[in-house]
């Protein structure tokens, strides 16, 4: 097993998303000649908000002169209700404000030195306010012992509440609390090693608990719970670390990036972040170790998996001596190929939340330098579309799952709300928690969706586990 010394610890809106795409065309004013060439317009993406939310950026940065530069911009309102205030027209990047409900169409012209211009347009669907849903929670059991930062999983008809960290005792506890839901009883276990910050995933019969720390250390080890022989296994990963993102494809778990400690043999170890991924076949028993584009942590919840890719989104560099910053990249790894490629984030983000559903990915909350996010980016996977929805509250860490054609996405690490979207009619909802726990374990089994511990308040841990209701 790997150590390595620890210095320093460290949704919404329920309204019909009308997801209208406004087709881009670019056009110019005037016509090349043999020594100017026109300049590109990018407007940017189309954006969907919803009230109460009344603003939006334009953002034209991206636009582009060949053989020159572009000397002035200016943003107009070409169609939409006649409520709208643009703030600095003319600036490459503004804002829009006093936006009511309906379809507005923005066009960004742009000049270049030479005095030629193009064109470009984007649309801003702006949705009524949000309405308010019934969420319950039902107490089914109680944990053996309080604690927060818990991870938990669902294999067969156990569920598991691993780890975490205990208020009380102020200290990492190795306790796995086991629910068996088809006689409704309770057991428990020992992780090899107390950690907090665990990743976890859930595949076939086994459940793997990689990583983590224990307030000093890092630790490489993998418990790994078989639940149909009801036996438990070590592994271990390339490099310490913990908060990684996790998922699967097939056979294959993927363990990607994190906080860790690095520093040169015999030399002072540093508060860091990983670009290392751990990727475990099942099928042959095998380790192999890939990379990620670039060393970033706080991704907990930020991996996911859709038609044979992997995803990693977002992340937070640090490291002592250097200039920390928040990443808008995004790794995909394609299992056909065996290759890596990246896309990016409209807003960078770390601690993001993940969901999959209609071919879609849901990429929810998280923080950036200045403070938490609502926002909500979803990439349509067969259009290559982007569409946007903003939280009822902004949060980050959020978990989330998947019942009855509904995304839940939970109160995460502040939030006292859960937001719903509805797969079906592609609208969202948003509840306040009728008991008000971050850092919880949320898990789906069967076609239920349980919540076990977490902390209430800024100092007491919850030992409660509910089923949701909603």
């Amino acid at each position: 097993m790997n150590t390595v010394f620890k210095i320093a610890a460290y949704i919404f809106l329920p309204c019909a998303v009308i997801f209208s795409s406004c087709k881009k065309e670019t056009s110019c004013e005037g016509c090349a000649t043999k020594s100017n060439k026109p300049p590109i317009a990018v407007a940017g993406p189309d954006q969907v908000i919803s009230l109460p939310i009344d603003s939006v950026s334009l953002d034209g940065r991206s636009s582009s002169d060949p053989d020159g530069s572009i000397s002035n911009y200016l943003w107009t309102k070409i169609s939409g209700p006649v409520t709208s205030n643009i703030i600095k027209p003319s600036d490459s990047i503004t804002k829009v404000k006093s936006l009511v409900a309906g379809s507005y169409l923005f066009e960004l012209k742009v000049t270049d030195n030479g005095g030629l211009s193009a064109k470009d347009t984007m649309r801003v669907t702006v949705n009524d306010a949000a309405s308010q849903c019934s969420l319950t929670m039902i107490p089914i059991g109680v944990l053996s012992m309080p604690r927060d930062h818990l991870a938990a999983a669902a294999a067969g008809t156990k569920i598991l509440f691993a780890g975490g960290w205990s208020s009380a005792n102020q200290d990492v506890t190795s306790r796995v609390d086991i629910y068996d839901t088809v006689s409704q009883t309770w057991s428990t276990a020992e992780l090899t090693q107390a950690r907090y910050d665990i990743s976890v995933i859930a595949i076939g019969n086994k459940i793997f608990f990689a990583g983590g720390t224990d307030d000093w250390f890092f630790t490489s080890r993998i418990d790994i719970y078989d639940v149909s022989s009801n036996t438990w296994s070590t592994a271990e990963l390339s490099k310490a670390r913990g908060r990684m993102a996790v998922a699967a494809i097939g056979n294959k778990v993927f363990f990607a990036g994190g906080d860790c400690f690095d520093g040169a043999d015999g030399g002072t170890m540093i508060n860091s972040v990983s670009d290392v991924v751990d990727i475990y076949d099942m099928s042959t028993n095998a380790w192999t170790v890939s990379h990620l584009s670039e060393r970033r942590g706080s991704l907990e919840f930020a991996g996911t998996s859709l038609n044979n890719k992997f995803y990693v989104a977002g992340g937070f560099f640090h490291q002592w001596g250097a200039s920390s910053y928040i990443s808008n990249k995004v790794d995909v790894y394609d299992d056909v190929s065996g290759s890596w490629s990246t896309t990016t984030l409209t807003n960078a983000r770390a601690d993001i939340g993940t969901a999959v559903a209609d071919n879609k990915i849901f990429w929810v909350g998280g923080h950036g330098l200045s403070g938490s996010s609502d926002e909500v980016e979803i990439l349509d996977i067969n259009l290559q579309t982007r569409n946007f929805h903003y939280l009822s509250q902004a949060r980050g860490r959020i978990q989330t799952a998947i019942k009855d054609n509904k995304i839940i996405f939970f109160t995460g690490d502040y939030g006292d709300k859960v937001d719903i979207y509805n797969i079906l009619t592609q609208t969202w909802c948003w509840s306040q928690s009728p008991f008000p726990v971050n850092y919880s374990g949320l898990v789906v089994s069967g076609n239920s969706i349980y919540v076990g511990g977490g902390t209430i308040g800024s100092s007491t841990d919850a030992n409660q586990v509910w089923k949701l209701g909603f």
